[in-house]
Order: C-alpha cells, then sequence, then structure tokens
C-alpha cells in the first residue's frame, strides 16, 4: 500500500532513520564512515555514538533492530529513536475508503477509524495497520520482541484524498545514558504486502511474537466467584458471605461446572493496605486468615488474592522495611503515586503509595518472600494490578533502558508463586506482559460493585445500571468493543480476560444477557459478581448457560469493515464450532446503541456458504429464524444483543439447539447421530447430576415423532413447516443418552 519495498530499501541505506543524542538530532545517513550492506548499516554520529540498523530478511516480511554504545570518554544521553519516517509517493487512485486500526495498548475504548478522521492524525502501538478492503491492501508494521521499549506510529492522512503525508515509527527516548557496551532495542517488523485479511495479519504477527516467547498459557480458563460485588461490606463480613455461599445448595453444582476459584480483594490485608502483603485482617477474619483459607480449600476450591507487586503504602507495616529500594526522583526524595482510596482518611488524606524500585535486587528478594509464601497459604490465583507503579516517570531516577527491569522483574514474578498459580494484570496490562501472565484484562472493570464509600461516585449504591461511568458498573461499551480490539491476542499473548460476570436483579435483564453472551461466545475466565447463594433462579440459569468455560475465541468479522470511530456502537463476533458430530456457527450481535439497528447478516461476512441454507436459530428469544442464505435483515433493540445458532440444513431431523449453554451444543452436546435405518436421531449429553435442560430439534414436516405425546413437545413452524421439537434432559448422571424415533 505505502510502497514497502521502497520504504526497505531506503530504511537499509540509513536514510529513513534518526537519533537523538545529547538532546540534538542525528539523521543516520549523514554519519561519519556510514557503511551500508544488504542487511543493514553502521557508523559513527558526530564521534559520539556508533551504532548500527539491522535490516534482515524474513519469508513474509523484514525485521528491524537499532544498537548503539557510547564511544570510551564520551556520555551518550538517548533521546526519541525515529526508525523510519516514510511519505506516499503520489497516488493512483482514490484512498478516501482507508481504515486504520487505532490500537493503544490500553483498556480504554479504541477504534478502527477512516484514515481522514481525526484531521487525517492517528497514533497506534505496538503495531500499524492500516487498510483498504475495498482494494483488499494493508500496510502492516509492528513491534516483534518486548523486553526494553514500547515502539508507537504517528500517521498523518491528507483529509482530502487520504495520502499518507507521514509515518514515524518511534522508540520515545528515555533520556537513557549509553555506555560503552552495546545496547539492542526491541525488534520491528514490516510485512510484505500479500491478500491476507486484516484480522490474519494480526493473528499472524501474534503467532510470530508467540513463537519467540513461547509462553506457557495454560489449557485451563478460570472461573471462580467472589464474595458478591452487591452486597455491603458494611452489611456483612467477608468470611460470612463466603461460607455462606460455599455452603448454598445452588453453589455446588457451580463448582461441579468449572466455578473452581474464590476471589478474595483487599479485605485480606490489615486495613486494606498494600505492603501489608502478609498481615492480616483480623478484623475481617477473626479466626485467622490461613485456618479460613485452609477452609476454602476443604471445600475443593483455589482462592486467591489481589496484589499489587509495586505498591507500597506508608502507612503499612512493611514501608519502613522497604524504603531504602523505593523508586525516587533524580533528586533523591521518594517519588510519590496517589494516595491509596481504599485505605482509612486521616486529616483528610488517604494513606500515600510509593514503588518498589524493579531495579532494585532487594525488590525481587521482597516480592519472593511474598508470593512464595502466598503459595505455602494455598493462594492459586493473584490479580496483579496498577502495575504502571513500578514504571519510571521522566524526573525519577530509573536503571535498565526503558521497561527492561521492570518486564524483566515481572517475567521472574510466576516462579515465586505456586506452579499452578495463574496470574492475570490488571491496570496497567499490556501486549508486552508476553510470558509474564497467564491471563490479561483487555478492558475496565467489567461487572465490578464498590463499597458504600462517599469516595466512589457510585455512592450510595454499589452498581451502576442503565449506563456507565468510571468503573462503578457495568461498562459494555468498553467490554464488547475491547473484546473485538484485542482478540487476536487470545492464545497467542496470553488469555484475553474481560473480567466478571454480574447478572442477579435489579440489573435489567437486557444487560445480564448482554454479560452472558459476552463470556459465552469468549473463552475469557470469569469471576462471578453476584451473591450466588440469594440470586433469583432465572439470573443463576445466566451463569449455567456460560459453564464450563469453552476454548474458542470468537472472530469480530464487522470491526475492520465499521469505521465507526466510537459514534456508533455495533459489533459483530462468529464463533466458528466444530466437533465429530457436526459444524455451526454462534453469531453475537451487540447494539450499543440509545436507539434499535436494522442490520444486514451476509453470509460471506459470517464465514458462511452464500450458496448454502443454514437453519437460523434466535438464542434469547428462542425462536426458530427459518431458513438463512446469502444474507438477511435482522433489528436489534437498543442497548441489547442477538444471538444466532446457524447450521447447514440437513434433510432428516437435526439439532436446532439448546437452552443449557451460550454455544448451543459445544458444551452439553457430547454426541449426535442420525441413523437412517432405524429412523431415529440419538446422543449423548453431558452435565453435572441434577441439572436439566432443553434440546431443540427441528426436522422437516414429514418426520412424526413416534413417540410425540411421551415426553416431547412438537409445534410446527408456519415460517416453512418445519417441526420443532423440544426433548427434556433431566440428569441424574453426568452422561444421558437420549434419542428420538420417527414414523
Amino acid at each position: 500500500m505505502f510502497q514497502e519495498q521502497s520504504l526497505i530499501e531506503e530504511l537499509r541505506q540509513g536514510r529513513l532513520t534518526s537519533i537523538v543524542v545529547n538532546e540534538k538530532e542525528y539523521a543516520i545517513h549523514n554519519a561519519r564512515d556510514l557503511k551500508c550492506q544488504a542487511d543493514g548499516c553502521a557508523g559513527n554520529l558526530d564521534g559520539i555514538l556508533d551504532f548500527e540498523l539491522m535490516v534482515q530478511e524474513e519469508a513474509d516480511g523484514v525485521r528491524v533492530s537499532f544498537s548503539f554504545a557510547a564511544l570510551p570518554g564520551q556520555t551518550a544521553k538517548i533521546g526519541d529513536i525515529t526508525l523510519f519516517k516514510w511519505t506516499e509517493k503520489g497516488l493512483d487512485y482514490d484512498a478516501m475508503e482507508r481504515g486504520v486500526f487505532e490500537f493503544v495498548d490500553s483498556l480504554g475504548d479504541q477504534y478502527c477509524y477512516k484514515a481522514t478522521d481525526k484531521s487525517g492524525r492517528h497514533y497506534t502501538t505496538p503495531m500499524c495497520l492500516v487498510y483498504d478492503l475495498s482494494r483488499k491492501e494493508s500496510f502492516f508494521a509492528s513491534q516483534l520482541t518486548f523486553d526494553k521499549n514500547r515502539i508507537g506510529f504517528h500517521l498523518e492522512f491528507s483529509e482530502a484524498t487520504g495520502q499518507l503525508q507521514s509515518m514515524r515509527c518511534v522508540i520515545p527516548g528515555t533520556n537513557y545514558l549509553a555506555k560503552e557496551q552495546m545496547t539492542f532495542t526491541d525488534h520491528l517488523f514490516i510485512r510484505y504486502p500479500d491478500n491476507a485479511t486484516p484480522y490474519q495479519i494480526l493473528c499472524g504477527w501474534a503467532d510470530k511474537v508467540n513463537a519467540i516467547y513461547k509462553p506457557n498459557i495454560p489449557e485451563k480458563i478460570v472461573a471462580g466467584f467472589i464474595p458478591g460485588t452487591l452486597i455491603s461490606s458494611k452489611a456483612e463480613t467477608p468470611v460470612s458471605q463466603i461460607r455462606r455461599q460455599l455452603n448454598s445448595p445452588v453453589v455446588a453444582p457451580l463448582i461441579k461446572l468449572g466455578m473452581e476459584y474464590l476471589w478474595i480483594s483487599i479485605s485480606n490485608l490489615k486495613d486494606g493496605l498494600p505492603g501489608n502483603w502478609l498481615v492480616p485482617n483480623d478484623a475481617n477474619f477473626p479466626e485467622g486468615l490461613r485456618c479460613f483459607l485452609a477452609e476454602v480449600c476443604s471445600h475443593g476450591i483455589k482462592p486467591g488474592f489481589w496484589t499489587g507487586p509495586f505498591q507500597i503504602c506508608d502507612r503499612s507495616v512493611d514501608f519502613q522495611a522497604v524504603k531504602d529500594f523505593l523508586i525516587r526522583k533524580k533528586t533523591g526524595e521518594l517519588a510519590e503515586r496517589w494516595e491509596w482510596p481504599w485505605g482509612k482518611e486521616e486529616n483528610g488524606h488517604s494513606p500515600m503509595q510509593y514503588a518498589l524500585d524493579p531495579a532494585d535486587k532487594r525488590t525481587m528478594e521482597y516480592l519472593k518472600k511474598v508470593y512464595s509464601t502466598y503459595a505455602s497459604w494455598g493462594i492459586r490465583y493473584h490479580m496483579v494490578d496498577f502495575l504502571e507503579t513500578g514504571l519510571y516517570k521522566d524526573d525519577e531516577a530509573g536503571s535498565g533502558y526503558d521497561l527492561e527491569c521492570y518486564l524483566h522483574l515481572m517475567r521472574q514474578l510466576r516462579k515465586f508463586c505456586h506452579p499452578e498459580t495463574q496470574l492475570l494484570s490488571a491496570t496497567g496490562a499490556a501486549l508486552n506482559l508476553i510470558g509474564a501472565v497467564q491471563s490479561s484484562r483487555i478492558g475496565m472493570d467489567y461487572g465490578e460493585g464498590r463499597p458504600l464509600d462517599k469516595r466512589f461516585p457510585s455512592y450510595p449504591a454499589n452498581y451502576v445500571i442503565n449506563g456507565s461511568f468510571g468503573s462503578s458498573g457495568s461498562p459494555n461499551r468498553n467490554a464488547v468493543n475491547n473484546l473485538a480490539n484485542w482478540s487476536f491476542a487470545h492464545g497467542r499473548f496470553f488469555q484475553c480476560n474481560s473480567n466478571m460476570m454480574t447478572v442477579a436483579k435489579p440489573i435489567p435483564l437486557h444487560e445480564a444477557q448482554m454479560s452472558a453472551t459476552l463470556f459465552g461466545i469468549s473463552p475469557s475466565p470469569v469471576f462471578f459478581g453476584d451473591d450466588i447463594a440469594n440470586i433469583e433462579p432465572e439470573r443463576l440459569s445466566l451463569i449455567k448457560k456460560v459453564l464450563p468455560r469453552m476454548k474458542g475465541m470468537p472472530e469480530p468479522v464487522d470491526l475492520f469493515r465499521r469505521d465507526d470511530g466510537g459514534k456508533d456502537f455495533v459489533r459483530t463476533f462468529v464463533l466458528k464450532i466444530e466437533k465429530e458430530w457436526g459444524r455451526w456457527f454462534v453469531c453475537a450481535v451487540f447494539n450499543l446503541n440509545e436507539s434499535r439497528r436494522i442490520l444486514k447478516l451476509n453470509a460471506e461476512e459470517l464465514g458462511l456458504d452464500a450458496g448454502k441454507s443454514y437453519r437460523m436459530y434466535d438464542f434469547w428469544n428462542e425462536t426458530y429464524c427459518g431458513i438463512f442464505k446469502d444474507n438477511r435483515e435482522i433489528d436489534v433493540a437498543a442497548n441489547s444483543c442477538a444471538l444466532y445458532r446457524f447450521e447447514e440444513v440437513r434433510r432428516h431431523p437435526w439439532i436446532l439447539s439448546t437452552d443449557i449453554h451460550v454455544r448451543q451444543g459445544e458444551a452439553e452436546l457430547d454426541a449426535v447421530s442420525w441413523n437412517e435405518a432405524t429412523r431415529t436421531l440419538s446422543g449423548k449429553a453431558i452435565r453435572t447430576p441434577g441439572e436439566q435442560g432443553n434440546i431443540f430439534i427441528i426436522a422437516e414436516e414429514s418426520f412424526i415423532p413416534a413417540d410425540f405425546n411421551r415426553g416431547l413437545t412438537v409445534c410446527k413452524s408456519a415460517i416453512d413447516l418445519s417441526l420443532i421439537i423440544k426433548k427434556r434432559i433431566c440428569f441424574s448422571q453426568e452422561t444421558e443418552e437420549w434419542s428420538v424415533r420417527f414414523e
């Protein structure tokens, strides 16, 4: 798209690269004794800095790296490194349809924009994806290694034509003092143009990064519960909340369905303070925290703690012990972070937070003591939060090259935990944590409540419905949109985690169904935020519809076809499910606008064969929609979602859907087969003993159930005269065989 071959050739010759040294910018092609070869160039800048720019061929693109070293006796303070600056040299077509995947590697909202939006100016990190679907062209450049730096892309397009006026690929300066030893930056990858779709390009890049780091991403997808986001800690102690749920008859089946974890957040810490990591809160756990954790484990539940690895409050027990290895300003004074809002106020102020220095070996020793102790207590899950606390700011005395010490420490952290422990990064989550965490948050505090406290914007409520603000409710737009934007990373960088599912009344039904859809179609780890022991049966059924957790990430099929820029919140996901006995597609459409949307579903976009016919079923409305072929309009109500199942039409009775799991057959139907000789549809259903649910079967009207008055309910659809048959399954054991014979 942007004359990649010319860009790469000029890059090899040093014509596009510059570096700021001692606050002066140098174009490297002006270097002394510049030597250019097929794989890059090298030289010396003003007798201060030696450098080497490597441009190495790979099968699908080139890998770019930059290294430098100060000459003996020289001081070289490194600022921005512009790996390349490029301008499109003429256009022979109208480029107004170009889109920019404006991914910024954060939990905030991220969108696809038209290149001409935002006055033509865009910033992306750690990759740059510009695409034109009308011409099936894409430009892609990306960070390939994640050990030291952040690589960002600054883009400027003409508002009139969409022509690229400037693209700067920059490693931001950190005032790093270069020494005689050679320092290497992280690597950049520039992809050769091909016919791959934008989503395929992202997944291919993620596979390349995965092959470099080989992260240990567990097969297991965590599901668990918390004391309850809608329960006030002023009304009931954590011990009472947890114990009541553990002993509830409605919780035991959920545990068998895979809800095996308990998450305790902050309430285990004395005074709720970071820094009191090994000092239990005796007020909340009067019988002793360790004794209570043993009680939890006796139920077959794995307990987990919230932690902030770099956080230390000045009123904590450990503050004085770690004071000598906290991050300091260049002036020598301690570097403050922010007041800790969950701590007790004194003189109108909450406790002040400080940060452990990731470059100091004593920080490593301290964290090893904390996390290894937790392992001995039976802790098998950690949310590691507020990770940006451990990053140096401009006025602070840092060590290492940008993120170097921080990322090294984060990748050591998991070694201090029990081997079964899973780490989830929360605030501060980023793609560079590959190899450090098994799971990463990809959005704001979805599904979380807050204590009844005047310092939180939701006060005097625990939770916000009918919209969202801050992190006090369910920011559906953020959760849905970020699932689309981060989906390429799942199973490659880490498990993508949408956070928490909370669905009890008075949360509106449409919001509860959106949450169940989000977690049902995705393989996100999930914690349930409700007081499950007291939840309404119909809302409990929503929780069961996402258990057990299943693999497979849905594709956001409209992500690069909708340049919404945050104005029109519609997202369509398609999950292709294949089992030995069948193949079908689950399609979720989220309309997160204040008015209804009429959309056209297109077979090609959904991954269906436009020449074939498919049975279409509406899961939440529990209705057969007839035959889908090529395309169809759907009507989605405001602030709601629709969930459909598509399976190719068969000329004999077959599965239409179930009401047991959102994926409608993947989790609960182990086998299905049609016997033409006996005219029998049969199969095996799997679920926890004591559970029950329905299988919906569809057949042409010529197939008459032989026992339709014995355990079956049969309706005829006026749409196409098909028979819709309900088969009730009651599980007295984990596997139930079933069959329906036809005359």
